[in-house]
């Protein structure tokens, strides 16, 4: 049996993921991208002001307001000075200096006349785990509930080789991964993670590191694995991305990777297009009757 996973990218605001197996759709989803989202993205930015009476500091990153940074989510790490202050948090403006840079994730996206919430505590998410740089933990997503395979997993955690200072935190999906893709997992967060220190480094002004929001990654992280043989993209900068996340998280798979050209659009050559039309009027004569059955129920 040959799986494909297809990736339709050729206009940038919406990605069609399609998983066919023997030219039968097995799996189909759209994943459109709304614009000024920021969550989970890191950035290199840049102290605008300190606002001692807040125990805050506003960072300006890139967005149109200045994201708001919290004394409290400083880590030692992050600071511009080192200070101990007995056992105390440190106040904002002991931490910080104006117009020096920071690297600082989004927790929050801005919300009408707010700017959004920033940490210092970034955190990469992988296929398997979360990689946390600055945080010694190990822990485990509260989804996992099943008590034997969380305390299968605390094992395997406590023997992935972390850098010091580091932390994670397995995800859901991998409860039923064994050591050695956790550490496959692990090895490509640190290769992300000092390819964002070495971006952070370079250059001026403030700069996005990594990007969360970035459809073909969410695409990638959720859909492909080993099951899958081959990997069709019909755009340039999406098999650009789909070779990089390959490379670093995959480089050992033997799944294939090829640049759609052909003339005749991506899911036609795969006869999806109608399989798809077909989904879409299921889905919306359930919702019809769905509305049916609620209206009828408050007449009565």
């Amino acid at each position: 049996m040959s799986r494909k996973l297809l990736i339709n990218a050729q206009r940038p605001e919406e990605v069609r993921v399609a998983i066919v197996n023997e030219w039968v759709l097995d799996q189909y989803e759209v994943s459109t991208s709304d614009t000024g989202l920021y969550r989970g993205n890191i950035y290199r930015g840049t102290v605008a002001s300190i606002q001692p009476s807040l125990d805050a500091a506003f960072v300006e990153f890139g967005a149109e307001k200045h994201g708001l940074l919290r004394a409290e989510d400083v880590v030692p790490a992050a600071a511009h000075r080192k200070v101990d202050e007995g056992g105390r948090r440190p106040r904002i403006d002991h931490l910080l200096e104006k117009g020096r840079p920071i690297l600082v994730q989004v927790v929050r996206d801005g919300i009408a006349a707010k700017g959004a919430l920033l940490t210092t505590n970034l955190s990469i998410a992988g296929r398997y785990l979360v990689l946390m740089p600055y945080e010694v933990t190990r822990g485990i997503s509260r989804k996992l509930e099943d008590s034997e395979t969380r305390g299968v997993m605390r094992e395997r955690l406590d023997q992935l080789d972390l850098p010091e200072g580091f932390g994670v935190i397995a995800r859901t999906n991998a409860g039923d991964q064994p050591k050695s893709s956790l550490n496959r997992d692990l090895n490509a967060l640190l290769r992300l993670w000092k390819k964002v220190r070495s971006e952070a480094s370079t250059g001026k002004g403030s700069r996005l590191l990594y990007s969360d929001q970035d459809l073909i990654l969410q695409v990638l992280r959720d859909s492909l694995d080993a099951s899958i043989d081959e990997v069709l993209v019909d755009d340039d900068d999406a098999h650009d991305k789909v070779r990089a996340y390959m490379g670093t998280f995959m480089p050992r798979a033997k799944t294939r990777l090829t640049r759609y050209s052909d003339r005749m659009p991506l899911f036609s050559h795969f006869q999806l297009e109608e399989k798809i039309d077909r989904i879409a009027r299921l889905s919306l004569d359930q919702d019809i009757r769905s509305i049916s059955g609620t209206t009828s129920w408050l007449l009565i």
